[in-house]
């Protein structure tokens, strides 16, 4: 059901996305590519009976960017993320830019691609989140560099937190301990 979901979804979303890039439609508070991500991921969320709670909503920043961390166990941590925090956009692999109509769509809606085997270049894309923090749009990002198959922590990597020194934001951590957390109400 959900992979039907996502094929359906961004199926109509992707161009929708693609239309407002070649028009020159820029990124803005509320604007088009921040409501059909928050709208892409709820479907998503919708389609695998998953309902969300979030506590600790009151300590989001509002009004400026922030730098937010999660682990990063399945898709629906993605999902969860992107249904409920306000002005974002993620750090992804560059291997997701090379998906067929979703990369060119998750681009031009303002995803962070990073090469993750070069370090130059990987830092570069950091030199983008970064701006992109100053200018009020929060940045997620897992700072492991990877999905893991488990909810225990690896070693982190350094990039998160050269982004949140160099776009001078706030560290905002996301698990079930933190100011703010997400979790699954219910699924079927």
């Amino acid at each position: 059901m959900v992979a039907l979901a996502v094929l359906v979804v961004t199926g109509v979303y992707a161009p929708i996305v693609l239309l407002a890039g070649l028009f020159g439609v820029k990124e803005r508070p509320g604007g088009i590519y921040e409501r059909l991500m928050r709208s892409w991921a709820r479907a998503m969320n919708r389609a695998a009976g998953i309902e969300l709670r979030v506590h600790g909503r009151e300590n989001i920043p509002q009004g400026h960017g922030a730098v937010y961390i999660a682990n990063h166990v399945s898709w629906f941590d993605i999902f969860a993320l992107a249904a409920e925090l306000p002005r974002y956009t993620f750090i992804a692999k560059a291997e997701l830019r090379r998906i067929p109509i979703f990369g060119r769509a998750a681009e031009t809606a303002g995803i962070v691609f990073i090469e993750r085997e070069n370090r130059k270049a990987a830092f570069e894309s950091y030199k983008a989140a970064a701006q992109e923090v100053q200018r009020g749009r929060s940045i997620i990002v897992c700072p492991e560099g990877t999905r893991g198959r488990d909810y225990h922590l690896r070693p982190f990597k350094k990039g998160p937190f050269v982004l949140a020194i160099a776009s001078q934001s706030p560290i905002i951590p996301m698990d079930s301990r933190s100011p703010v957390a997400l979790r699954t109400a219910s699924s079927r």
